[in-house]
């Protein structure tokens, strides 16, 4: 990898506080958990705290479930443009372009 993209895996648990609620019986990541995530990592790696102007092309394909493995990848595309995607394997759950 480079200083422009971040890849994190990770893997909920069902115990995560988000998924209270979301939905009882059958529990799913939130899309604004995803976004959050997203976002973070933007402004980790802009190097500053901001809010992002713009959200665009953000599309939800998949659910994100507990025990699953996922795959978070943000990767800077320009000055204050970040894409993000989160995957299962090949299967992409949501993806989108942040603009800070």
């Amino acid at each position: 990898m480079n200083d422009n993209v971040v890849e994190e895996r990770f893997r909920l648990t069902g115990e995560e506080r988000f998924l209270q609620g979301h939905f009882p019986g059958f529990p799913i990541m939130p899309g604004v958990v995803q976004l959050g995530f997203a976002c973070r990592c933007a402004r980790k790696m802009l190097g500053r705290d901001a809010a992002p102007k713009c959200v665009k092309k953000m599309k939800f394909s998949a659910l994100i479930r507990p025990g699953e493995d996922v795959l978070m990848r943000v990767e800077r595309r320009g000055d204050g443009e970040f894409a993000y995607e989160f995957r299962k394997g090949d299967e992409v759950c949501s993806s989108g372009l942040l603009l800070f």
